[in-house]
């Protein structure tokens, strides 16, 4: 069991994400809060000639007070994005 000293804090793993990331040539852009539609990043990677598509399952309940997400659609994103990442 590891120590409380060596645990890992939130901030600590989301720089470590960007470092993998970055040394392996990746795009990082902080995100940023938009209206749900058009604002996706996908437009933003199109722009620099990175094909990009957007897939999501969701309640239609982003930025609302009861906003949610359904075990069944985190899961059915779970499936298409490990079949595109793990895809050779």
């Amino acid at each position: 069991m590891a120590s409380s000293q060596n645990a890992l804090t939130f901030q600590g793993l989301v720089l470590r994400l960007q470092n993998f990331w970055a040394g392996h040539g990746c795009v990082l852009q902080q995100p940023y809060d938009v209206e749900v539609g058009a604002g996706t990043m996908a437009a933003y990677f199109r722009e620099r000639g990175f094909p990009a598509a957007v897939w999501s399952k969701n309640n239609q309940t982003a930025h609302q007070p009861d906003e949610n997400c359904s075990i069944d659609n985190m899961m059915g994103n779970a499936k298409v994005f490990a079949y595109l990442f793990l895809r050779e």
